[in-house]
């Protein structure tokens, strides 16, 4: 060590990132290891909606009714894991309610008052996926299902999902990928998602678009591929 003195490594919570510190008084020095693993998380927000549309100069160029809005960020570190982590999400999240229309909501036993009574819910089950119910769709022509399922997705690309906004007023995007990387690996979400059967529809990448969307519920879910949140 330069310093001589202590040599501490951290584990960041709810990260791969390590920092190995070094003390001395009246000077501290902060080493990174190349071999340390990088701080890789693409960022989502997922919307169960009724109807969602996006358009770029005043033309819509993507719509769905029942499905999923989804707002797309790619980290300046990340790969095709990352990818796969977060398509795989989208595709299998159980945020729909089931065939009786109802999101079953869940007591915790410890929940339960003194005298017996109820506590209030801690969880809403939600029984399908967005792939569930493009599925009941398919049934649904062989009039098997009612209607009102789900099952499009509309796949918007968004760096400000990166946006820093810890210090000052104005959001920093260190965070987010440079444009090439980044459309290489929306375009990868969108890519396999697609592959999974489902209907995806998709704005312009790096362009300046006007969404729109009735949201259900609401419903909105984060989604980090290193898991952070």
């Amino acid at each position: 060590m330069p310093c001589g003195i202590t040599k501490i490594t951290i584990k960041i919570l709810h990260t791969e990132s390590y920092k190995t510190t070094c003390f001395m008084a009246g000077e501290c020095g902060i080493f990174y290891d190349k071999n340390i693993p990088k701080n890789r998380n693409m960022r989502a927000i997922v919307q169960r909606v009724k109807n969602a549309q996006v358009s770029v100069n005043g033309g819509i160029i993507g719509q769905i009714g029942k499905g999923l809005l989804v707002y797309l960020g790619v980290g300046r570190d990340d790969d095709e894991t990352d990818a796969v982590f977060i398509a795989d999400k989208i595709v299998n999240l159980r945020i729909f309610a089931d065939s009786e229309g109802k999101m079953n909501p869940v007591r915790d036993k410890a929940s339960e008052m003194p005298d017996g009574r109820q506590g209030r819910p801690v969880s809403n089950r939600m029984n399908l996926s967005v792939k569930d119910t493009a599925l009941r769709l398919l049934r649904q022509s062989s009039g098997q299902v009612g209607s009102g399922q789900a099952g499009q997705i509309l796949v918007i690309s968004n760096f400000t999902l990166f946006g820093d906004c810890r210090k000052g007023r104005r959001p920093g995007f260190d965070l987010a990928a440079q444009p090439d990387i980044a459309e290489k690996l929306y375009k990868k979400v969108v890519e396999l998602v697609k592959a999974e059967g489902l209907e995806v529809q998709t704005g312009v990448f790096a362009a300046y678009m006007d969404v729109t969307a009735a949201n259900d519920g609401p419903i909105n879910f984060l989604l980090d591929s290193k898991r952070q949140f």
